[in-house]
């Protein structure tokens, strides 16, 4: 059973990423990150969380209200962080698997020959 899922495996998932697959999941993954941390987060924070307050403070759940506020900031930051470390080599290092010459055909940035 084993050798059968390995076999599956090394079909599928070959050593090196096909460029298009990662490529395509690159763009994806950052679209949906920054949208869903950095933009979705903080909207939702101030449109649902923050116009709520007073019904915090009426059930005397100040605390819980700053906790999540305070978490939903943090996750945000760390978020944006994270983001600016992702693409400080480039965007191109972060389409093409972090290698200067991928997007041209070669794995070590130097000319094929």
């Amino acid at each position: 059973e084993h050798h059968r899922i390995r076999w599956f495996q090394l079909k599928v998932m070959p050593a090196a990423p096909d460029q298009t697959v990662y490529v395509t999941n690159s763009v994806f993954l950052l679209a949906s990150y920054i949208v869903t941390r950095i933009v979705v987060m903080p909207w939702a924070t101030l449109t649902h969380l923050w116009p709520n307050y007073n019904a915090y403070v009426e059930h005397h759940q100040v605390k819980a209200f700053w906790m999540i506020f305070g978490g939903a900031c943090f996750i945000t930051l760390m978020s944006v962080a994270y983001t600016y470390i992702l693409l400080k080599p480039g965007i191109r290092a972060f389409l093409f698997y972090g290698k200067p010459g991928a997007a041209k055909g070669t794995s070590n940035g130097k000319k094929a020959e």
